[in-house]
């Protein structure tokens, strides 16, 4: 469950991440998360220690950023003399918080806001711009669990009012949840810095999911307002241009630590940067924001392991630093061919072979500057609680960002982590500098401050001798609390006697040994039990007892006391909010209605006139539980009218695929062949175009399909007609004639590749196979004999390999499109007069369509071999994944020790190639029927092959006179009307179908 709730978490920082500026009416907001970079810096003196000097911004003397050119910008960034400034700061120029570190996904500060102040737990995001807080209002749904702002006990509260005195409201959509916003004003308190009259919005109305899982209150957006509206009438200010605008501290700048161990806290810092996150021996690399609404700045490109990939060519890519986001993002077209070269174990045993990852971004100056990430920096390890074992999972993902926000990288805390990140909002950059996590070795951790005051008193420490015994001090205290910790956290435990009595041979030492320690552990317990029992008499007295016993009851009484104000409460919010009966639907309950929901339950369907039976009567409880159990089994069984929803839109996706399985194995396959994942990956909410575009594939395959129905029943005459490769009946045999399809389908699939992976054809590519003298002179006629011709090493295989020229023949150079490769395969079979049928084709075409639509490396990428691309993409968890393997592995050992065959000697290796060749397709023809059962039917005119063995001379003849058995003899190729001859042909080839069974059981596996 914490998985799954910690998932729940990181989802929704997805879904908040650059939340748009509040305005009435707002659409729904798109998510943002991500990761990374790094880089020494030349143009910026480094940060020192805050121990001597401690540091912050100096004024930066620069135009405004949107007036003239960015030579013009460049020319007065390069002005800069001085970037941190030595001054010794005062309470007044900068604070601090400490922020508790959630999963290492989430950093929650606390904030207090109105007067008299009421206190939250916030999340600080640079991907907003909202100030959101759950108010008194919302009494339901993701509010319940939360605090909530009451702004009637605020004295400095106002209502933010349009011009007709009405309240101002937004509607924000996140992900699947929903929450509406009432706007005010109201002072915060941000750790001592006071300020006033800032815009909040507060939420009335939130859905249940997600916010009822999330760890803290509400969200601090510290991303830029909104021009259009926060600088006329400051509606919708954010909290750092309310900072700027009342001139609260001397440098507008905030910055964010996110740190590497579960245990230590987070940090955010207003007024400077502090210099003890900061690598020794690095300096700040500054970058313009490049956003009117968010900390976005320019991305150059993405390397893997030093190599360019790319990806931002001829595109315009833009990155936001966002602190509210766990991971790192980007856009699928971009990120998918990176993500997928960054195969990871789960149990991390290949995390050291990882390639590393940098990115290249472009600073105030116009140079790019490169940011390095490890394995270790990229990937995130998670304990399981069941079993205490580490797993790994990558830090990165794909995040499609619509317009006019996407799309866009995201840089979230898996970047922060690595770099210190710092944003300036007077001249509206962002500075990046490698972060330090090794900090508390040199300090006590801040966090203990909460604990332990006077370890504050290391701020006024002056002489480095002192510091020295400081730490001291510090080092055994940390010793002394680790230990307490540790035998806290154990239990005593007594001698296993059992596991010495398995290594001691001597019994009778070993029974002394037992009994003398028996002995003298129970005298310690009856002693040890005495002296806290006198110990408790001496300390008890009468008084005390009865002052506890007192106390006790007081206690009891408040709790029974809140209890029955609380249940009061709920009974007269109830009785005056109840609707009339004719409303009542027992699917909107909520919690504290638990008695009228079963009154209703059991009264609102009786009626005097129409039933002689009270509802109390047992005779009455029985018979409505069988009608209810009869109700649940309908709807058990896949009904039209599910039980208890009145709309499907309201069921969750996994009930409505599980009700709807034909549409979710129709989703499911489109998925599948549309991206080239893992069905693990199946989006919860399906894409609206990709539902549009399996309609339209579905009216390509009826426009076939149903033409070539009508025209069989109006030849055969008959009424009910299933289409071609489709149930007669969805409802109650659909399940079933799909899995005996797909299973016919697989079957049929393996036969062929143990076919071509016995000859070493599977895979083989950019070689092409040769078979028969037509094959060779088709390609020596189309490569104008410039290629080579090669044989293996091996009698067992009858086939030669063509090597076209100019191929490597370790890199698959061709992009081969699927619709192409079916157009060819359709025209060999029209030059060989093998007809196919017309719905099956077009059910080839539509798979080939959505193949295509994953673009151009659709199979493999450049100068990437096939064998490869073909393990890098099939399911390392499949049974057939190890002998794929193992045949690769043999295919490139064959192909290392092939021949040249010269071309004098090509017709003669060719005619023994093919005589073998036309035995194996005779062989393979009798496997195909052995192994493949007739009872499913590809076509009208195929139909279901009855198994003619069970059946009697007058039970074939009715079938021949029919016109529905037609039997060609093997030999002669003429039809057999005779019915005792057809038997005979049926049992001879149950003969030679029991002798191939018994050929392939006999083989060594």
């Amino acid at each position: 469950m914490g998985q799954v709730f910690l998932f729940a978490v990181l989802l929704f920082t997805l879904f908040v991440a650059l939340l748009p500026p509040p305005i009435l009416c707002l659409p729904p907001f798109s998510a943002l998360k991500s990761g990374g970079g790094k880089k020494n810096l030349s143009n910026a003196p480094p940060l020192e220690d805050t121990s001597k000097k401690p540091i912050l911004l100096s004024e930066i003397k620069l135009k405004n950023r949107f007036e003239n050119d960015i030579k013009g910008f460049i020319r007065n960034v390069r002005s800069f003399h001085d970037i941190i400034e030595h001054k010794t700061p005062n309470s007044l120029l900068y604070v601090q918080e400490d922020l508790l570190n959630f999963h290492n996904s989430q950093f929650i500060g606390d904030i207090e806001v109105g007067t008299p102040p009421q206190s939250f737990k916030v999340v600080f995001d640079t991907g907003s711009s909202n100030f959101a807080l759950p108010s008194t209002k919302c009494i339901k749904g993701g509010c319940a669990p939360h605090k909530k702002f009451n702004p009637d006990q605020s004295r400095t509260y106002t209502q933010q009012l349009k011009g007709n005195k009405e309240s101002i409201y937004t509607y924000i959509q996140y992900g699947t949840g929903k929450s509406i916003l009432e706007h005010g004003y109201d002072d915060v308190n941000l750790k001592g810095l006071r300020i006033k009259h800032q815009s909040i919005g507060l939420a009335i109305e939130e859905s249940l999911h997600p916010f009822s899982d999330l760890p803290f209150d509400g969200i601090v957006g510290l991303g830029f307002s909104d021009p259009d509206f926060s600088f006329k009438k400051g509606y919708g200010m954010s909290l750092i241009e309310t900072i700027k605008k009342q001139n609260l501290l001397k440098r507008n700048i905030f910055s964010f630590y996110v740190p590497k161990k579960l245990q230590e806290p987070g940090s955010i810092t207003f007024g400077r940067a502090n210099s003890k996150y900061a690598l020794e021996g690095r300096q700040i690399e500054w970058f313009p924001v490049i956003s009117i609404y968010f900390w976005e700045i320019n991305l150059i490109d993405v390397q893997l392991s030093d190599h360019n990939l790319n990806i931002c060519e001829n595109k315009k890519c833009r990155a936001a630093i966002d602190t509210g986001s766990s991971l790192l993002t980007g856009p699928s077209s971009l990120m998918q061919p990176l993500i997928e070269k960054l195969y990871l174990e789960k149990d991390c045993s290949n995390k050291s072979s990882l390639p590393n990852i940098s990115f290249i971004l472009k600073n105030v100056e116009g140079k790019e500057v490169k940011f390095d990430f490890t394995p270790d920096d990229y990937i995130l390890e998670e304990i399981d609680e069941e079993d205490n074992s580490v797993q790994c999972v990558i830090g990165i993902m794909s995040l499609d960002v619509p317009a006019p926000r996407g799309p866009i990288f995201v840089f979230g805390n898996v970047f922060i982590r690595k770099y210190y990140s710092i944003f300036d909002n007077d001249h509206k950059l962002v500075g990046l500098i490698e972060a330090r996590h090794d900090w508390q070795r040199r300090r006590f951790s801040t966090l203990a401050a909460l604990k332990k005051k006077w370890q504050d008193l290391s701020s006024y420490i002056t002489k480095d001798s002192d510091m020295a015994h400081w730490r001291e001090l510090n080092a055994k205290l940390f010793e002394a609390e680790v230990l307490v910790q540790k035998q806290e956290r154990e239990e005593f435990r007594r001698v296993d006697w059992s596991a010495w009595a398995e290594k001691i041979s001597n019994k009778e030492a070993l029974m002394c040994m037992k009994n003398f320690y028996d002995h003298q552990m129970n005298a310690l317990d009856e002693l040890d039990q005495s002296e806290s029992k006198e110990v408790k008499d001496k300390k008890k007295s009468k008084e005390d007892e009865l002052f506890e016993e007192a106390l006790k009851n007081c206690k009891e009484a408040e709790k029974a006391s809140a209890k029955l104000l609380v249940d009061g409460a709920k009974t007269l919010w109830i009785n005056f909010h109840n609707p009339p009966v004719s409303n009542l639907d027992n699917n909107e309950w909520i919690d504290s209605d638990l008695y009228w929901q079963a009154f209703v339950e059991k009264h609102a369907t009786y009626n005097l006139n129409s039933k002689s039976l009270t509802p109390e009567d047992e005779e009455n409880k029985n018979m409505e539980k069988s009608e209810w159990m009869k109700k649940t089994t309908k709807f058990n069984e896949r009904s039209d009218t599910p039980i208890l929803y009145d709309y499907m839109i309201n069921l969750p996706s996994w009930e409505h695929y599980d009700i709807n399985r034909r549409i979710f194995l129709e989703n499911m396959i489109y998925f599948l062949l549309r991206t080239g994942l893992s069905y693990k990956f199946f989006p919860e909410l399906f894409s609206w175009k990709w539902k549009t575009h399996i309609e339209d594939l579905r009216f390509q395959y009826l426009e076939v399909a149903q033409r070539r129905r009508k025209n069989y029943q109006l030849v055969t005459a008959k009424r009910e007609v299933p289409l071609e490769l489709q149930p007669s009946d969805y409802e109650h045999k659909g399940e079933e004639y799909h899995l005996k399809l797909l299973q016919h389908f697989r079957d049929y699939q393996n036969l062929v590749l143990s076919r071509l992976m016995g000859n070493y054809i599977f895979l083989c590519d950019p070689f092409i196979p040769v078979q028969t003298e037509e094959m060779l002179q088709h390609v020596l006629n189309t490569y104008e004999g410039e290629g080579t011709l090669f044989k293996l090493c091996n009698d067992q295989v009858n086939c030669l390999f063509y090597l076209p020229p100019p191929c490597d023949e370790n890199i698959t150079s061709v992009q081969y499109k699927p619709l192409d490769a079916l157009g060819n395969f359709y025209l060999y079979l029209k030059g060989k007069n093998v007809k196919i049928n017309d719905s099956y084709f077009s059910f080839l075409k539509i798979i080939s369509q959505v193949l295509q639509e994953r673009g151009e490396y659709w199979l493999h990428l450049p100068n990437e071999n096939v064998a490869d691309s073909f393990l890098r993409r099939y399911n390392k968890d499949d049974a057939m994944y190890p002998v794929f393997v193992d045949y690769v592995a043999q295919l490139r050992e064959n192909f290392e020790n092939k021949v040249e065959v010269s071309p004098d000697m090509y017709h003669e290796e060719v005619s023994r190639i093919e005589e073998k060749y036309l035995e194996e397709c005779s062989f393979f023809e009798n496997f195909l029927r052995a192994f493949l059962t007739e009872d499913i039917a590809l076509s009208h005119e195929q139909g279901a092959v009855p198994d003619l063995v069970k059946l009697d001379t007058n039970q074939i003849k009715k079938l021949l006179n029919e016109g529905k058995l037609k039997v060609v003899h093997p030999e002669t190729q003429e039809e057999v009307r005779d019915p005792e001859l057809v038997a005979e042909l049926a049992r001879q080839r149950e003969a030679e179908r029991q002798e191939i069974h018994e050929f392939v059981k006999s083989l060594s596996v």
